[in-house]
């Protein structure tokens, strides 16, 4: 037994050994090479899904004794957060304080791009607790998908009604007897610069039935990608925290339109933050001072 030990062990460090190696090829290649290339963008890309995957195997050994436990994915974003990145994003968040009340709540994200998991990230710590639901497919991808099964994700089948009823149910028991805040995109896809797409029902479903708040969260334009050439520079995104909006009140015939509700708070804040970035990159000392990677409010 302690030989079989003793040899998983070693097999565990030489996977950490050869998957770290493999993170500092990328992150020279992505560091050198033209930043506004398409062959930077994608490997960016790849890079960042790349850095959560290896920092979930880091921590592999954590997930097996705690499997499904929600508390995974703060210390992969811990993980995250001390690597080296060739992705030169900056964050500021806003209003941080609200994230750090203890009760549970829906947390209600717009979605714009594979960034979206950079802007987690900088933010996952300052929650108490919280899961993400994220559509099945997302599963399939290996080994991604299986490590984020071990993180506590919930994985959601918009083709099969019963199994995603089942999932929000199982979300808003996990809301209601151990305060964990749920994290949803409500726009269910990625928008890359459309603006923010129409509203899905499953978060304010969650919110409604628990009667918990809603706390909207807003992540401003990425004025540094483009979408169409696809390239990435350097830039800022600014993360605004809303005050909650409670549930109260609100029944599943009104589901639709508390969607909506909150759904035009956000774009008003979303608009709000692009006039503002907007202005800003008109201001030279702006573009050129040295901010932290992220500033907390």
């Amino acid at each position: 037994m302690y030989e079989l030990f003793r040899l998983l062990v070693l097999a565990y460090l030489w996977v950490v050994a050869v998957i770290f190696s493999i993170y500092l090829v990328i992150y020279l290649i992505t560091s050198v090479i033209n930043q506004q290339s398409k062959l930077c963008y994608h490997l960016k890309l790849f890079f960042l899904y790349y850095t959560f995957t290896m920092a979930a195997i880091i921590i592999l050994p954590v997930m097996l004794l705690r499997p499904r436990n929600v508390d995974n994915c703060s210390l992969i974003c811990w993980v995250v957060r001390q690597l080296p990145s060739s992705i030169d994003i900056t964050w500021e968040i806003r209003r941080s304080d609200i994230l750090a009340q203890p009760e549970g709540s829906v947390l209600v994200v717009n979605h714009q791009s594979e960034l979206d998991l950079l802007a987690k990230v900088n933010i996952r710590e300052l929650i108490t607790r919280s899961t993400l639901i994220v559509k099945k497919e997302i599963l399939y991808l290996v080994p991604f998908g299986q490590l984020s099964w071990l993180a506590g994700v919930e994985f959601v089948n918009r083709k099969n009604s019963a199994q995603a009823n089942k999932v929000l149910d199982d979300c808003e028991k996990l809301l209601i007897s151990k305060n964990i805040k749920i994290w949803v995109y409500p726009e269910g896809t990625r928008s890359y610069g459309k603006g923010m797409l129409q509203f899905k029902r499953g978060a304010f479903k969650i919110a409604i039935n628990a009667q918990a708040p809603v706390v909207p969260i807003v992540i401003s334009p990425y004025y540094f990608m483009d979408y169409k050439n696809n390239s990435m520079r350097s830039g800022h995104g600014i993360i605004s925290v809303l005050d909650p909006i409670p549930t109260k009140g609100w029944n599943m015939d009104q589901c639709d339109e508390f969607a909506e509700m909150v759904r035009q708070a956000m774009v008003t804040e979303y608009e709000k933050l692009g006039q503002e970035l907007t202005k800003m990159q008109q201001d030279s000392d702006w573009l050129n001072v040295k901010r932290p990677m992220r500033l907390v409010k």
